[in-house]
């Protein structure tokens, strides 16, 4: 059996999870993430990853980053998040404009 658990995390950082006694546990993982949650501005919805890739950022300051592409659709496009080490998350459609 599998434990699913939720746990927080910045832009090219590890997952962290804090226990019910507050000691933190980071998680070293290779792999992409099964899920994440949007942002509220995208309805905050748990959404499922579908691929992740290391691309150029959107955020155009000449940098690679992994960007996650989600089972999710805004406007009928499909969303991606992107980790960018300078701007934080960011959420984008295919043409790179902000979600």
């Amino acid at each position: 059996m599998t434990e699913t658990w939720w746990g927080t995390k910045g832009p090219g950082e590890h997952p962290v999870r804090e226990n019910e006694d507050g000691a933190a546990e980071i998680f070293i993982l290779n792999d992409a993430p099964d899920w994440v949650r949007l942002p509220s501005e995208l309805g905050g919805a748990r959404v499922r990853v579908l691929d992740s890739s290391l691309d150029p950022c959107p955020c155009q300051m000449a940098h690679s980053t992994v960007r996650h592409t989600l089972d999710h659709l805004h406007r009928g496009k499909t969303v991606f998040v992107s980790e960018c080490e300078y701007e934080g998350f960011l959420w984008h459609t295919m043409n790179g404009n902000d979600a």
